[in-house]
């Protein structure tokens, strides 16, 4: 302390450095040690490793843990230390991907949707099913969503809506444009602009009770609960619950995030 004294008075500035400089190593060795805790484990990967396009639209993973990627270019698969790719109708944006219960691949993208098969040599490849649609509806540009239900797979436009059932289609047509749609215990919903939720009754689109509260909202989720209701998110009112035909607000501690956010997925 003599030898601080005597430069203080010398050297002021100098004092005051080596003051700032114990004052740091003292807190750097009593503070707790920093942990990796609460941290969420993320690997990027920047296009240089997969070599496509760096725009991804879809993510998938089958029965065997296989990752599948919808990209701008075609299809991707990550088995956890290979990529591979998988070209569709041409080089050609995957929007959208689903898993089915048979753990077969399908996925839509502008103008065509189909499915992933193996060849006689054991290869990954793009089977097309839309080519079998007829002329007049193969130009349904982007397939926004596609879900599977119990023994089918559904793929949706904005204004169509397409069920492949027993190797054979059945299409349903909104007379407005769709934002969303899924299927919950077979029950397949969907939400039309102007009109809300609506869902699939036979050879119709009918309106769900409750359902025109949502006429200018976006749904961006609806998800099974353990009491059997449904969770719906919304981009700007929040999370309702549908329940017993009834559609109630569903408060959560993350409201007024969601909203400030936009969350669209």
């Amino acid at each position: 302390m003599d030898i601080l004294m005597g430069i203080r008075k010398k050297r002021p500035v100098l004092a005051l450095a080596i003051l700032f400089g114990l004052a740091f190593f003292s807190a750097a060795f009593t503070r707790p040690p920093i942990t990796d805790a609460g941290i969420p484990l993320i690997q990027n990967y920047p296009p240089k490793i997969y070599k496509q396009h760096e725009q991804n639209w879809a993510f998938v993973m089958d029965q065997r843990g296989l990752l599948y990627v919808g990209n701008s270019h075609g299809l991707l698969e990550y088995d956890g230390s290979t990529w591979r790719f998988i070209p569709t109708v041409t080089p050609n944006i995957v929007r959208s991907l689903a898993v089915s219960d048979s753990n077969q691949i399908f996925l839509g993208g502008y103008n065509y949707f189909g499915k992933v098969e193996t060849n006689a040599d054991g290869h990954l490849i793009f089977s097309c099913l839309s080519d079998q649609l007829d002329p007049e509806y193969k130009s349904f540009g982007n397939v926004r969503s596609t879900f599977a239900s119990q023994n089918s797979v559904w793929f949706q436009t904005d204004s169509l809506l397409f069920q492949w059932h027993d190797k054979r289609f059945t299409f349903w047509q909104s007379a407005y444009p769709v934002h969303y749609s899924n299927a919950i215990r077979d029950t397949v919903y969907l939400v039309e602009q102007n009109h809300g939720l609506m869902y699939i009754a036979g050879n119709k689109i009918q309106p769900l009770y409750g359902g025109k509260r949502f006429a200018s909202e976006k749904i961006f989720s609806m998800s099974l609960l353990q009491d059997g209701s449904i969770l719906i998110g919304t981009r700007n009112q929040g999370f309702f619950k549908l329940s017993h035909h009834t559609i109630t607000p569903f408060p959560t501690q993350i409201d007024d995030f969601c909203r400030q956010n936009k969350i669209t997925a």
